[in-house]
């Protein structure tokens, strides 16, 4: 049950975020006027008690701004920022974004291709019944042939 809190947690801060922040605003306004009230009561002036309330509190937007960082789902939201605002400056860019692309075109063939190579002749054995027998004869004069092979 709690993964499913989470979700719901995750999926309401990133799909009802004005109602979140609202939600956010009154409470913290709630507390700052119920310590206000507390403080009134205890015979401090309104003025004093509202200033001191919101010094204790840190005040409104840096308290926010807390809950907003400590809250479920900030990562994935950041990381979406941050892929709309590469983005943008790609499409501002097309110089750069052109040679980035065939940077990285280019990169991933020559990486893909030298691997092929590597696993068909290093890493994959031969498809014959004793791969480890299998040389190769070359004429060492013209008469003679002679067998080669990693083990001889």
């Amino acid at each position: 049950m709690r993964v499913f809190s989470r979700v719901s947690a995750v999926l309401k801060n990133i799909f009802r975020k004005r109602q979140v922040e609202r939600s956010l605003d009154e409470e913290v306004r709630a507390y700052v006027d119920m310590v206000t009230d507390e403080r009134i009561a205890a015979g401090t002036p309104a003025v004093e008690a509202r200033r001191t309330a919101l010094v204790d509190a840190g005040g409104f937007e840096q308290v926010k701004q807390a809950v907003r960082d400590d809250r479920t789902g900030t990562n994935l939201e950041r990381l979406w920022q941050d892929a709309r605002f590469g983005m943008r400056q790609l499409r501002r860019n097309p110089g750069f974004t052109v040679t980035a692309i065939l940077t990285l075109a280019l990169s991933i063939g020559a990486n893909t291709a030298i691997f092929s190579i590597v696993n068909a002749l290093l890493l994959k054995s031969l498809p014959y019944p004793h791969p480890e027998r299998v040389g190769r004869f070359i004429r060492a004069s013209r008469e003679k042939w002679r067998r080669m092979s990693g083990t001889t």
